[in-house]
């Protein structure tokens, strides 16, 4: 086996001790001696002495093939893990810390510690690899101990280390795509991080015990407080679904007050996002009160009434469709469209001191029904991001066969009207002729019919999910739910109470 040693310093070794002690001449002349080698008159006569020095064995740093290392026996049982980012680092930049190694009586080199440097090493091909020979045999107790202290006490780099490491590199000049290639970090992790290290608040805030996503998170939300006080209190889990819903609430603003601007516009008095003083115009009626007939308000003809408004509602944030509706703020003005006998509770027929409190009560309930619908949108956006990335994954999940068998018995008329267009979109298909696409894969790779099976499925299920799951939880969407939970998905507060869980006490976001 050809090794290639580091080039070293070289060692300085005293000459062979002859047990006697005696006195010495200089042999060449200098500016200060003769030629005759007489004591020169410009200094004092000189005498040197003969020590014994003892220099240890210097262990050495050789290149070695690592398809000819032999690993000994590690402390690490379990099978290795060779990430992506792990191998792609090697292979740009080689194995730069060398692995420690010793070399039998035969030749063979054993690996003491660096079994993943020397893995990664075979796994890209790498020629040779750096080995430090400073391993000794040793007994098998000592091996354990040694192992176990290297591998125990080592400290990893935190996530403040690498976001200061790849910024002082952007500093120096590097692209995110130059530093990806020679970090052997992905690019998406770079550009991450750059952006946290821009953000004056995702710094400050990973170089505590934040985690890198609640840090990127920030960056998305600088500037806002509230925003940045809900993602730092978010629960362990619950980090995606908070922030789709900031996202969603910001959206959310931006529409509302398009509208409104535009209602204004108009000469439309529009009324208050939070605000609950005024009747729909459906639940009024001119007529008078011994009528029979009794029609809504018509909006057109109450645009004279003084107490005329609008209401805006956004329906849906990501279609940005927006409902426009005619109010009354002056209820007085008309009449009721049905008796009192007909509404659920009178609340002017309480005792006075409990009208407040039912009122109260009614207020608490609508806030609650908006914000679990807005929690269930933003909840909804995650659950089905989350389904795309279940679906990409090489191996589905052990049981997937029988949820689709499940599915096509127990829910068949769901699985029957499973919508194409959103098991593409699920398979990461875009563009027209879902079905065509889809069909397509499976014959061009019969091994992905498993995928397009859970794919089918799970769009069947998906698509009779509802704002009414959590509002009246029922049995397709309870067992739906809980299944995604079993495979890994976390659940949001909305979507456990779908899932027939207790509601919290919290779980309405306020």
């Amino acid at each position: 086996m050809s090794t290639t040693p580091f080039a070293r310093v070289p060692v300085w070794r005293s000459p062979p001790n002859t047990g006697e002690t005696k006195d010495r001449e200089p042999k060449h002349s200098n500016c200060l001696g003769s030629r005759s080698g007489s004591p020169s008159p410009y200094r004092k006569e000189i005498r040197m002495t003969t020590t014994t020095t003892t220099t240890a064995a210097q262990a050495q740093v050789e290149h070695i093939d690592p398809q000819t290392l032999v690993l000994e026996e590690n402390v690490r049982q379990h099978r290795v893990e060779l990430d992506e980012g792990f191998l792609d680092s090697i292979r740009a930049s080689g194995v730069l810390t060398p692995v420690s190694g010793r070399r039998a009586d035969d030749g063979t080199v054993y690996v003491r510690y660096g079994q993943r440097r020397v893995l990664a090493a075979r796994e890209v091909g790498l020629e040779t690899i750096p080995v430090y020979m400073n391993a000794t045999e040793g007994t098998v107790t000592e091996r354990i101990v040694s192992q176990y202290v290297e591998n125990e006490r080592r400290a990893e780099m935190t996530d403040a280390d690498r976001v200061d490491a790849l910024r002082l590199l952007e500093l120096d000049g590097m692209s995110a795509a130059k530093i990806a290639k020679a970090t052997g970090t992905k690019k998406d992790t770079v550009a991450a991080s750059l952006k946290i290290a821009a953000s004056e608040t995702a710094r400050a805030a990973i170089a505590t015990d934040v985690t890198f996503d609640v840090a990127l998170a920030l960056v998305e939300f600088e500037g806002d407080a509230e925003a940045c006080e809900a993602i730092l209190d978010a629960r362990e889990g619950d980090l995606a679904w908070i922030t789709q819903r900031l996202r969603d609430d910001r959206a959310r603003t931006r529409i509302w007050e398009a509208a409104a601007a535009e209602e204004a516009a108009k000469g439309y008095p529009v009324i208050g996002r939070d605000s609950n003083d005024y009747e729909s115009l459906y639940g009024l009626t001119d007529a008078p009160a011994e009528a029979e007939e009794r029609p809504e308000v018509d909006p057109e003809q109450h645009t004279g009434c003084p107490g005329h408004a609008v209401r805006i509602h956004v329906q849906h944030v990501a279609q940005e469709l927006v409902a426009v509706t005619a109010v009354c703020t002056r209820a007085d003005l008309h009449h009721p469209r049905w008796s009192r006998n007909d509404q659920k509770v009178d609340i002017s027929t309480l005792p006075e001191e409990e009208q407040e409190a039912a009122r109260e009560a009614a207020r608490a309930e609508r806030r609650r029904l908006i914000e679990n619908n807005k929690s269930w949108d933003a909840a909804e956006t995650v659950r089905r991001e989350w389904l795309v990335t279940l679906l990409s994954r090489k191996t589905l999940p052990k049981d997937a066969a029988a949820f689709v068998a499940v599915t096509l018995a127990r829910h068949s008329y769901e699985a029957s009207a499973s919508p194409s267009e959103f098991a593409g979109e699920l398979l990461g298909f875009s563009g027209y002729d879902m079905k065509a696409q889809i069909s397509g894969l499976v014959e061009s790779q019969p091994a992905k019919a498993g995928h397009v099976n859970l794919a089918l499925t799970l769009a069947a299920r998906e698509n009779h999910t509802s704002r009414e799951a959590w509002r009246t939880p029922n049995a397709t969407d309870t067992a739906y739910l809980l299944r995604l939970e079993a495979w890994g998905h976390h659940l949001a507060p909305v979507e456990r109470i779908a899932a027939g869980y207790p509601e919290a006490a919290d779980d309405t976001q306020d």
